[in-house]
């Protein structure tokens, strides 16, 4: 290896209009453990061009509603409160007044959030604003909440619903549906028509020229679809007792008002079901002649033959599998209407790991402008790892084309690299911009056999989401704000000018002097800690990054391996017959536990390839990894499918299943 390396700087210059000049500086110092330049950002790389905003620098939404919210107040009426939220006063209520003063062509987009939830409730406002929807309706769960929708210039009411505080775990989350289907229904007596979202659905486009093509529905809905029917953005051709509603993004409109009505009553008197799982009951309910379908099959009769509903399109109205895992819109060339966070992993973490991934969610400007600058490396993928066989025309099926240890092998020589390149962003207290992962195999609740039952994802996943291999809510900690930043984080137009301009980026190859067989400590710390190198607020590897383990002393390292390891998350699910020991296995089967899904988990080891080393499970490794099922698993999840039958049925929802350790592990 060569002794010394030069050092290039590469300038990148913009010319107004959108002609790009580039000017290479060579000079002459030498660097006995590596290289360093000013980098070029490739074209894949290169952030979009700074979001759009007023004189003030204030956001073109923030403006908009402001000034919607202005018009709305000179036409109000006296029932109508438009001034400031004050401590004390009597808050805004739900009333007719309110609804008519927001609602345009007797439509309102309706979405309910406590404080816990105002960022994605305030994404989800931002997203609609840019949209130029501005006939927004936010119901408060708390006063906070109500104050934060305020600022925002939203119309908002607080919810009859005091003892909320934050909806957390699932009790909370089904108390939820009791209040949101009331206020729903309300909403409708008042003859606007309603679409109804969640907060962590983001609308992306303007939706309502989709629903004006189909007056006569009463009901247009998105649905639990992992595939598409139709290619190019129509309703979906479906048969309503193969899937799940979504009450998730819906139109519903004043002619479903006897639905709706029902629905609310069924959940006062029901308030621990789920309320997702009644609507679809109810507007499945089967007419008592049988009604064919209309539109060529895009709308279909419901709700006992009263009234029509549709189906809105998976390939535009998106999950979050469908848009971020499958991507599904790119593939098919069209443009999402909304993204909306189910099929993840993570709980909350991972919802708003998945919104920043698509740059739609609304952080504040400091979470794009870390002290300490940022490090990012791009990973060595080698094809015999993501194409493991041959491609054969005889082979009887596309799936599975990887082993689970296959998979395994593809994912932890990414986290290997991971391991070590977040080693030397916390040593000189960068954050680490995640790469995109590959993955061989998809994750999903329960067994499958290489994707998500149900999708027609093709294998491998290119751009294989964080939380299907990362555990962001439980090993992060204490949050991924705190370490990391999404892969999209530097072609985010939220990005500011010091982290944009020419200067702002420094290509470095951390490398062995010659002779030497790892890098010391001190080589790596002379190349991070360089004038350029500290100036730099984005630091870019070339290659991979160093063994953490050759150049951390062996107490950093031992503290650095504890706090990482738990960082991993795990892989669902290998097939139980393939799993489990003959004796575990027939106590599976025996078992009296509801819905009988087991399933078994594979935990991703970040150390894998160091022996020996503790995994996160406690278990010390002292050959070769290997794949271990039945680490974690449990015959029914609790707000999984066997749950949701529980509560059609009118029962109440079941503890968690026992979690067993298989035998031997």
């Amino acid at each position: 290896m060569r002794t010394s390396l030069a050092i290039a700087l590469v300038a990148l210059s913009t010319i107004v209009g959108a002609s790009l000049t580039l000017l290479l500086l060579a000079a002459g110092a030498q660097n006995p453990y590596g290289t360093v330049r000013k980098a070029q950002l490739p074209d894949a790389a290169k952030p979009a061009e700074a979001a759009p905003g007023t004189a003030s620098g204030e956001p073109l939404w923030r403006e908009r509603l402001r000034l919607t919210r202005a018009a709305r107040c000179a036409r109000a009426t006296p029932a109508v409160a438009c001034e400031r939220v004050q401590p004390g006063a009597a808050a805004q209520g739900l009333t007719a007044a309110l609804v008519h003063s927001v609602a345009e062509d007797r439509i309102v987009f309706v979405a309910f959030a406590n404080a816990h939830y105002a960022d994605f409730a305030t994404s989800w406002v931002a997203n609609l604003a840019r949209a130029n929807c501005t006939n927004l309706l936010l119901g408060a769960m708390d006063g906070p909440a109500l104050a934060i929708f305020d600022q925002l210039d939203v119309a908002s009411f607080l919810m009859a619903a005091p003892t909320f505080k934050r909806v957390s775990g699932q009790s909370e989350y089904l108390k939820l549906g009791t209040f949101k289907t009331a206020l729903i229904s309300q909403i409708l007596e008042f003859g606007v028509s309603v679409i109804l979202s969640d907060v962590d659905n983001i609308i992306l486009r303007d939706p309502r020229p989709i629903f004006a093509r189909f007056p006569e529905a009463s009901i247009l809905s998105t649905a639990d679809l992992l595939s598409a029917t139709r290619t190019d953005g129509r309703l979906e051709l479906v048969k309503p007792n193969e899937l799940m509603l979504n009450v998730g993004l819906m139109l519903l409109r004043a002619s479903s008002i006897e639905l709706v009505r029902e629905w609310a009553q069924h959940m006062v008197a029901h308030p621990t079901h789920w309320d997702q799982a009644i609507f679809d009951t109810m507007a499945k309910r089967r007419a008592p002649h049988p009604m064919p379908p209309t539109r060529g099959g895009q709308l279909w009769a419901c709700y006992g033959g009263k009234l029509l509903c549709g189906v809105l399109p998976v390939s535009t109205f998106c999950s979050g599998q469908v848009m971020n895992a499958e991507g599904l819109p790119r593939k098919l060339g069209l443009s999402p209407f909304a993204l909306h966070t189910t099929f993840i992993n993570s709980m909350d973490e991972g919802k708003r790991h998945r919104l920043r991934e698509a740059k739609v969610f609304e952080d504040p400007p400091s979470y794009y402008d870390p002290p300490g600058g940022v490090l990012t490396y791009q990973p060595d993928v080698p094809a015999r790892l993501y194409s493991p066989r041959k491609f054969s025309l005889t082979r009887p099926s596309p799936l599975p084309q990887f082993s689970v240890a296959e998979h395994f092998a593809l994912v932890h020589h990414q986290l290997r690299q991971l391991r070590n390149a977040f080693a030397l962003a916390n040593t000189t207290g960068r954050l680490l911009v995640l790469p995109q992962l590959v993955c061989g195999l998809d994750r999903f609740f329960y067994r499958h056999d290489g994707v998500s039952p149900g999708s027609s994802m093709s294998l491998p996943i290119w751009n294989c989401p964080a939380d299907h291999v990362l555990a962001l809510q439980l090993g992060v900690k204490p949050s991924p704000e705190r370490w990391l930043r999404e892969s999209s984080f530097l072609s985010n137009p939220r990005l500011p000018p010091s982290m944009r301009t020419k200067d702002a980026t420094l290509e470095l190859a951390i490398e062995p002097a010659e002779g030497e067989a790892a890098t010391s400590r001190q080589a790596v710390l002379a190349l991070l800690t360089s004038p350029l190198a500290q100036h730099a607020r984005v630091l870019r590897l070339v290659g991979e990054p160093p063994e953490a383990e050759s150049w951390m002393g062996a107490a950093e390292y031992s503290r650095f391996e504890a706090g990482v390891r738990n960082w991993a998350d795990f892989w669902c699910c290998s097939e139980l017959e393939k799993s489990l020991s003959a004796e575990m296995l027939a106590r599976v089967r025996g078992s009296t536990e509801l819905g009988l899904k087991a399933k078994t988990h594979v935990y991703y080891d970040l150390f894998a390839d160091k022996l020996p080393h503790t995994d996160k499970a406690g278990r010390v490794w002292r050959e070769a990894w290997r794949p271990i099922p039945g680490e974690k698993w449990n015959l029914t999840d609790s707000m999984n499918e066997p749950w949701r039958s529980r509560v059609v049925l009118g029962h109440e929802p079941v503890k968690p299943a026992r979690k067993f350790m298989a035998d031997g592990i």
